[in-house]
C-alpha cells in the first residue's frame, strides 16, 4: 500500500484545483508593480498556499531552475524561495535568506562570475547583524543598565534605562548608541541594494542591469515560532524593502493575528491593522474550485499511482461524497484518501460496509472532531440531532448546553457541508462505523 504525499502543484498541467486564474492575478500585479512591494498570499492551511506561491515561481523558472527567457525591452524578474520554517531556530533570522539569495545567484550567474559576490555579501552579513539583529545596541544598552535584565527589544531597554534614572553621562551613551546604530541601519540597506545591483549586473550585464527586478518569494511565515514570524514581517518591512525587491508572503491570516496579539498584547496592537501595515497589498486564496469533474480527475490520478487499476468502484464513491459535502481543503483531501486507503486494507470487500457513510465519518473526524465525539456518545442519533439544529428547530445555545459541544463558529461550515450529517446505514451499522474510524484517526 502506498500513500498521498503532500506536495504542493509545481505545474499547470497538474493544477486540478482551479489555482491558475488566481495565479495569473497575482502575476500580472507583480509584473505591473514598480517595488519595492509587499504582497501576502492570504489562506487557511492547507488550502493551497504553497501551490499558489510555486505555480506563481514556475511562470519565472522553468523546471529545471534555470530562468525563464528574458522579453525583450520589459522588466526581467529573478525568483527567489524561501522557505521560513527551515530557519525558524536562527537568532538572526535575515541570514539565511541573505544565504539563500547569495546561493541562488551562484545557481543562476555563469560559472565564472560566481566569486564576484562574495565580497558584498560579507559586508551586508555584517551590517545586518549590527542593524537588524541590534546585537551592538542591545549589548551597550545592557551594559548600561547593568546586565540586570535579559533585554530583547530596543523598547525594553530604553524602559529598563528611565527606571533606573540613569545618569545624565549614561544618557548621553544611550544617544551615542543609537546614533551608532542608525547609521549601521542606513549602511545595511546601502549595502543589501548594493547585493541585489551585483546580482543584476552580474546576470544580464550593465546596460540590462536597471530591467532586473527580484521577486522573493517567502513560504511557511505562518509556520514559525511567534518571534521568528514577527522578526521576518518587520525585517522585511524596515530593512530589506528596496529599490528592485518585491516579496511575496504565504501566511495565514488568522494565526499571524493571534501571533501578534500575544506579543503586543490585543489592547495595544490590533493583529489585522499590523498586518495590514506590514503588506502593501494581499491576495486571498479562493476556495478550489473542486466540480465533480475535476474531483474525479484528481481522484482517479491518485487511483491509478497508489493502486493501479482496480478499486475504480472504492474511489468513485470518494469522489462523490466529497464534491456532495462541498469538501476542497487539498490537503485535508490527502490526509482523509489515506486513512480510506487504510481502511479498504483493513477489511475485506465483503465487510466495507456501506462506503458513502464510512467516508461522511471519516470527514467529520477531520474537519469537526467535536462533533465526532458526539457520534461516538450517540450514534446515528447524532446526525439526528445536526439536522434540528442545521433546519433551526434547535438554538445554538441549546444545542452547546445539551451536548457540551461548542457550534456557534462551526454552524456556517456545517450548514456549508450538511451532506455529512445525512447517514443512510442503520443505527447499528453506524455505530460500528464511528467505532472503526474512531480506531483509524484516534483524534482524542
Amino acid at each position: 500500500m502506498r500513500f498521498v504525499a503532500d506536495e504542493p502543484i509545481r505545474r499547470f498541467e497538474d493544477d486540478l484545483f482551479g489555482f491558475k486564474e488566481f495565479v495569473d492575478l497575482i502575476e500580472g500585479a507583480v509584473r505591473a508593480t514598480e517595488p519595492p512591494f509587499v504582497f501576502g498570499v492570504l489562506g487557511d492551511w492547507g488550502t493551497g498556499k504553497t501551490s499558489v506561491m510555486r505555480l506563481l515561481e514556475a511562470r519565472f523558472r522553468k523546471p529545471d531552475g534555470t530562468l525563464a527567457r528574458f522579453p525583450d525591452g520589459r522588466e526581467i524578474f529573478v525568483p527567489i524561495w524561501f522557505d521560513a520554517w527551515k530557519y525558524e531556530n536562527d537568532a538572526h533570522i535575515v541570514y539565511p535568506l541573505l544565504h539563500t539569495i547569495k546561493q541562488q545567484y551562484e545557481h543562476d550567474a555563469p560559472p565564472e562570475k560566481r566569486n564576484k559576490i562574495v565580497s558584498i555579501f560579507n559586508t551586508v552579513l555584517a551590517t545586518s547583524l549590527l542593524a537588524v539583529g541590534q546585537v551592538g545596541l542591545k549589548a551597550a544598552l545592557r551594559t548600561l543598565t547593568g546586565g540586570a535584565v535579559e533585554i530583547e527589544t530596543l523598547e525594553e531597554a530604553l524602559k529598563r534605562v528611565r527606571e533606573m534614572q540613569a545618569s545624565s553621562q549614561a544618557l548621553s551613551e544611550v544617544t551615542q548608541v543609537l546614533s551608532d546604530w542608525a547609521d549601521n541601519v542606513s549602511r545595511f540597506a546601502t549595502a543589501f541594494e548594493e547585493l541585489l545591483s551585483t546580482y543584476a549586473r552580474e546576470l544580464v550585464g550593465e546596460r540590462d542591469a536597471g530591467r532586473v527586478r527580484f521577486l522573493i518569494l517567502v513560504d511557511d511565515l505562518d509556520r514559525c515560532l511567534p518571534e521568528t514570524t514577527i522578526s521576518i514581517l518587520e525585517s522585511i518591512k524596515h530593512h530589506l524593502s528596496v529599490p528592485r525587491c518585491i516579496f511575496v508572503l504565504a501566511i495565514n491570516g488568522r494565526v499571524v493575528y493571534q501571533t501578534i496579539r500575544r506579543k503586543y498584547g490585543s489592547e495595544i496592537i490590533d493583529g489585522r491593522e499590523y498586518l495590514e501595515k506590514i503588506l502593501n497589498y494581499a491576495f486571498y486564496v479562493p476556495e478550489p474550485t473542486l466540480n465533480k469533474g475535476a474531483m474525479e480527475r484528481f481522484i482517479d490520478a491518485q487511483r491509478q499511482m497508489l493502486v493501479g487499476a482496480d478499486r475504480r468502484r472504492d474511489f468513485d464513491a470518494f469522489s462523490d461524497v466529497l464534491v456532495e459535502s462541498n469538501f476542497n481543503n487539498p490537503r485535508r483531501i490527502k490526509r482523509i484518501l489515506n486513512r480510506y486507503l487504510i481502511y479498504l486494507e483493513s477489511y475485506s470487500e465483503n465487510n466495507r460496509g456501506h462506503l458513502p457513510d464510512v467516508i461522511c465519518l471519516m470527514l467529520i473526524a477531520e474537519y469537526f472532531p467535536t462533533l465526532f465525539q458526539l457520534y461516538t456518545r450517540l450514534g446515528k442519533r447524532a446526525s439526528d440531532e445536526i439536522k434540528e439544529l442545521l433546519d433551526g428547530h434547535t438554538s445554538v445555545r441549546n444545542f452547546s448546553e445539551k451536548h457540551g459541544v461548542n457550534v456557534e463558529l462551526l454552524l456556517p461550515q456545517m450548514r456549508h457541508m450538511q451532506r455529512l450529517f445525512r447517514l443512510n446505514s442503520t443505527e447499528e451499522t453506524v455505530a460500528e462505523y464511528v467505532r472503526r474510524v474512531f480506531g483509524l484517526t484516534r483524534l482524542f
